[in-house]
C-alpha cells in the first residue's frame, strides 16, 4: 500500500471563485512538498467555484476537488475534507487568506522536534491583499505544553482558537469516534477544545506564518450575522462541560470561559448585546464566576460603556493591520 502524504491541506470554498487562483498560488509556493490539497467546494456556490476549483486542481500536483453536498456550510466543507484526507497531519486553509511559503515546512519541523499532536502557530491581521511581513533576524519561541496546561492557558486567548492556526495529527480527528465540526458561526471553538482534549502534547510556535485577510465579503464580518456570531460563540464555550477534565482544571476552564463568553457577546449588535447583558443568562454567569472581578463588574453595571470599549478593542486593537494573534510571551 502506498503511504500517504505528510500533510493534507483542506481548503473549504463557498462562493470563493475569485480567491482560488491566489490560494493555489500560495500552496504552490510552499517550501515543503510532501502534501496533498483538497479543494472542498460547497455545491451551493453560485459563482462558478466548482468549475474554477477543477481548473485550478488540474494545474497543481496532488490536488483534488471534493464536493460538499450536506448543506452544513463551512463546518461541512471541513468535515468532508477530514473524511477524504490521506495525510498523517491535517491543516485547514481558508481560501481568501495568505499562508507564508514556509508554513508547512516550519509546522512539520516543530512537530518532529516536539513530538506534538498539534502544532499551533501565530498569525498576522492584514488587508485584503496583504501577506505576512516579518522582522528580519527575529527569533520566535516554541512552547510545549500538556493537555491540561493548554486548556487552562486559554485566557487571554493564549492558544489560538481558529481552525487555520493549527496542524493536527489526523488520527486525533479520525480515531475514537471521530472529531468533526459543528454547523455554527463559531465552529472553530468547540473543535479546538475537543482536539486539545485528545492531545497529550501541544506545541505553540509564536512565529506568524499566516496572514488573516480582513475581507469585506467574509461571512463572519457581515453586519447581518453579528448577533448570530456572538450567540454561537457563547454556546460553543458552554460545550466545554462535556469534556472530561480533572476537577482543578475544570474550575479554571469554567472561569476562563465565563470571561470569554462575556467578551464574545461584544460581537453582537448593540441591541442584542444589551438584551444579553441585562438578562438572566448573564446574571447567573456573573454571580457564579465573575462577581468580584473588575471587568465583570463593569460589564454588569455599565453595559453600554463596556460595549463601546469592546467594539473599539475589536476594531482598532485586536484586528488592527499588522497585529498578531499571540504576543511574544506566554
Amino acid at each position: 500500500m502506498t503511504e500517504g502524504p505528510t500533510v493534507s491541506v483542506i481548503v473549504p470554498i463557498f462562493n470563493g471563485a475569485r480567491y482560488i487562483d491566489g490560494c493555489v498560488g500560495f500552496l504552490k509556493a510552499q517550501t515543503f512538498g510532501d502534501f496533498e490539497t483538497l479543494l472542498c467546494v460547497d455545491v451551493g456556490s453560485t459563482d462558478g467555484s466548482l468549475e474554477k476549483a477543477r481548473e485550478a486542481a488540474a494545474s497543481m500536483p496532488n490536488c483534488r476537488v471534493v464536493e460538499q453536498t450536506d448543506g452544513m456550510h463551512l463546518a461541512g466543507a471541513r468535515n468532508v475534507g477530514i473524511r477524504n484526507a490521506a495525510g498523517r497531519f491535517v491543516w485547514f486553509c481558508d481560501v481568501d487568506d495568505a499562508p507564508s511559503p514556509e508554513l508547512l515546512k516550519e509546522c512539520v519541523r516543530v512537530q518532529k522536534e516536539t513530538s506534538a499532536c498539534m502544532v499551533c502557530f501565530n498569525a498576522m491581521n492584514v488587508g485584503p491583499d496583504g501577506v505576512v511581513k516579518e522582522r528580519r533576524g527575529k527569533r520566535y519561541q516554541v512552547l510545549t505544553m500538556t493537555r491540561n496546561e493548554a486548556l487552562t492557558l486559554w485566557l487571554p486567548m493564549k492558544i489560538p482558537v481558529t481552525a487555520w492556526s493549527k496542524m493536527v495529527r489526523a488520527d486525533i480527528l479520525t480515531g475514537d469516534g471521530g472529531l468533526l465540526f459543528r454547523d455554527s458561526m463559531a465552529e472553530d471553538i468547540s473543535f479546538t477544545y475537543n482536539a486539545i482534549s485528545r492531545c497529550d502534547r501541544i506545541a505553540v510556535y509564536l512565529r506568524p506564518l499566516y496572514a488573516y485577510r480582513m475581507t469585506r465579503g467574509s461571512i463572519t464580518r457581515s453586519s447581518e450575522n453579528m448577533d448570530r456570531r456572538g450567540r454561537d460563540e457563547i454556546a460553543a464555550y458552554e460545550g466545554v462541560d462535556a469534556i472530561d477534565m480533572d476537577p482543578g482544571v475544570r474550575e479554571k476552564v469554567l472561569f476562563n470561559n465565563a470571561y470569554i463568553k462575556m467578551r464574545s457577546s461584544g460581537h453582537m449588535g448593540k441591541e442584542a448585546f444589551l438584551e444579553y447583558a441585562r438578562g438572566d443568562e448573564f446574571r447567573e454567569l456573573y454571580e457564579k464566576h465573575l462577581k468580584g472581578t473588575f471587568e465583570g463588574w463593569g460589564f454588569y453595571h455599565f453595559p453600554r460603556v463596556y460595549y463601546s470599549g469592546i467594539r473599539f478593542f475589536l476594531n482598532h486593537i485586536y484586528k488592527r493591520r499588522g497585529s498578531t494573534y499571540m504576543k511574544t510571551k506566554i
